[in-house]
């Protein structure tokens, strides 16, 4: 019931995600942030089962406000680890082996992270991209042709976002989607802060939503437009 995109990028890493959540067994929909910064440095985003994973921020919230939280990057990131195990387990059972799967996007002291916790809670590093929900199955065509290790976090976002709309308009799979809105777009740049940085500085080099994407908007409207146009024959 999601799709979301992290790629690894020649400046950065960046997090695309569809906005369309399925409630009431697939009744209703509305359309919701799937991304959330847990710091200043680190953007968390998962597909499954919505539930687990509110129950996944709800535990990760008391454990990030507790004395005895220790904010560094392996410490949060076994925290993740062991958060998605126990829930999955937990769970495992009257949800007849539905789970969650988690993202993370992570500004370090060297550059920018993209790891993959998988549902038994393993960590893994993301090298290149990994698309995770869903809509993944739809998406893996796009990617294996066009993405590049080269490209900037921009061009991978606009990629992303092009995916969510093929995929809506479409209609390959009615549990992702955008409505009349665009995509979440998280970007993590690389760039360390140089050294005596002031606090501005720091913070515009930690990771950021993008809010305008309306040039965007319209190369991936033409694309789709062009792919509509496209007949067999």
């Amino acid at each position: 019931m999601t799709y979301i995109l992290g790629s690894v990028c020649s400046d950065g890493v960046v997090l695309v995600s569809d906005r369309k959540v399925m409630l009431h067994y697939g009744a209703v929909h509305e359309f919701e942030d799937k991304l959330f910064k847990v710091t200043d440095w680190m953007i968390v985003g998962s597909s499954g089962i919505s539930g687990l994973f509110e129950k996944f921020r709800a535990h990760l919230r008391a454990y990030m406000s507790s004395p005895n939280m220790e904010n560094t990057v392996p410490a949060i990131a076994n925290e993740i680890e062991r958060i998605t195990y126990g829930l999955n387990e937990k769970y495992r059972g009257v949800l007849a082996g539905q789970n969650f799967d988690v993202l993370l996007g992570i500004k370090s002291s060297t550059g920018a992270v993209l790891q993959y916790i998988y549902p038994i809670g393993f960590a893994e590093g993301v090298r290149k991209y990994k698309a995770i929900g869903h809509g993944e199955p739809y998406g893996s065509f796009f990617l294996k042709q066009w993405w590049q290790p080269n490209m900037t976090m921009l061009e991978v976002a606009g990629l992303g976002y092009f995916i969510i709309k093929y995929i809506q308009d479409f209609e390959l799979d009615n549990t992702v989607g955008i409505g009349n809105k665009q995509p979440q777009v998280w970007l993590i740049p690389k760039k360390p802060p140089p050294k005596g940085a002031t606090p501005e500085q720091i913070q515009l080099l930690n990771p950021y939503q993008l809010s305008n994407m309306d040039g965007m908007e319209d190369r991936v409207l033409q694309k789709i437009k062009e792919f509509k146009q496209l007949r067999w024959g």
